[in-house]
């Protein structure tokens, strides 16, 4: 997040498979928050996965409209 927040990045993204909660217990960890989820769009050892994606605001900045 250091390095991003040096490069100039305003938001993180991490995407993950639902069943890991190491992954997500994680990002939510370091301030990512869920930002939506993606219904059977993996496939690992023949079952479909759904994929969960967290975001985390890096800048202190209002959003435009």
């Amino acid at each position: 997040m250091t390095r991003a927040r040096a490069l100039g990045h305003h938001t993180l993204a991490g995407v993950c498979c639902s069943e890991s909660e190491a992954s997500i217990g994680l990002l939510k960890s370091c301030s990512f928050t869920r930002a939506g989820h993606l219904d059977q769009v993996g496939r690992k050892f023949d079952c479909w996965l759904d994929v969960v994606i967290l975001e985390r605001v890096l800048a202190d900045t209002m959003r435009s409209a």
